[in-house]
């Protein structure tokens, strides 16, 4: 709202010493560009607000009947008192003008669900954070605009809150992020090695123990480097268990693109020399 209106506004509160608070109950509607304007003329608010004055002094019934009166003067002038805006809404308003574009120009979501999603946080990257903001944004679109097909990628928005929807869009971006980082571990013999070595390491069995006579760390490092790298991925998926995938298919994964294969000690049946 202009400072000129909002001038012309204040002066019947300050004439009729009521509270500052009054003014919460002035109805306000969006003009385009983030802007907005009092949906009442100055002449009705005055008129609102010595009717109020004149009949109690008891500032709660009297802000009721404020309230009444501007609900009644809205339908009078042919506008829906809902569609109007709070001075808890201008708030938002105000507050969604450092939001995203992709939130912000989202006029498919109600004031109250863009400034929800705009201050929706996990602590997690905010690049992330805000990829999962865009993600929801566009599920939202296309479930109230295109009408949300069961085929979609990604959660349903059907009869859920939007932050719940950004929660889930988050989680699924953490996962496969989790998943992307573990894929290049297991991809990587030597970081693999030394992953589980670090794992294996920690153990207190091992910081005094010999082997042979040489200490335990080291002949361990030595066996886990050695091994083929589908056994060190059976081994690591157990010291480190993947995220999001089971052991098992973590390891035919390997097993599938790895080319060292897995030495065999299977030794070929043969005849007893004695018969």
């Amino acid at each position: 709202m202009y400072l000129d209106d909002v001038v012309e506004y204040a002066r019947p509160v300050g004439e009729l010493r009521l509270p500052i608070k009054v003014l919460d109950c002035l109805p306000y509607e969006p003009v385009g560009g983030g802007a907005v304007k009092a949906v009442l003329n100055v002449e009705q608010w005055d008129g609102i607000l010595r009717s109020a004055a004149e009949q109690t002094n008891d500032r709660n019934y009297r802000t009721s009947l404020i309230q009444k009166a501007v609900s009644e003067a809205l339908c009078e002038d042919g506008k829906d008192p809902a569609a109007a805006l709070s001075h808890q809404q201008l708030d938002m308003l105000n507050a969604l003008m450092d939001a995203a574009p992709s939130i912000r120009d989202a006029d498919f979501l109600n004031i109250e669900e863009q400034y929800k999603l705009y201050r929706a946080t996990e602590h997690a990257d905010r690049k992330l954070e805000q990829r999962a903001k865009t993600m929801t944004v566009e599920a939202v679109r296309r479930g109230r605009l295109e009408s949300e097909k069961d085929d979609h990628d990604g959660p349903s928005v059907k009869n859920r809150s939007i932050v719940t929807v950004f929660r889930d869009f988050l989680d699924q971006l953490r996962r496969k992020r989790q998943r992307g980082k573990e894929d290049a571990l297991f991809a990587d013999q030597d970081r693999l090695a030394a992953k589980v070595l670090e794992r294996l390491g920690a153990d207190a069995a091992i910081e005094d123990a010999l082997i042979d006579g040489r200490p335990a760390a080291e002949v361990l490092a030595e066996d886990v480097r050695q091994l083929p790298h589908r056994v060190l991925t059976l081994l690591a998926v157990h010291v480190k268990r993947p995220s999001g995938i089971s052991p098992v298919e973590r390891w035919v994964e390997v097993a599938n693109t790895s080319t060292d294969g897995a030495k065999s000690s299977t030794t070929s049946k043969s005849e007893d020399p004695k018969e």
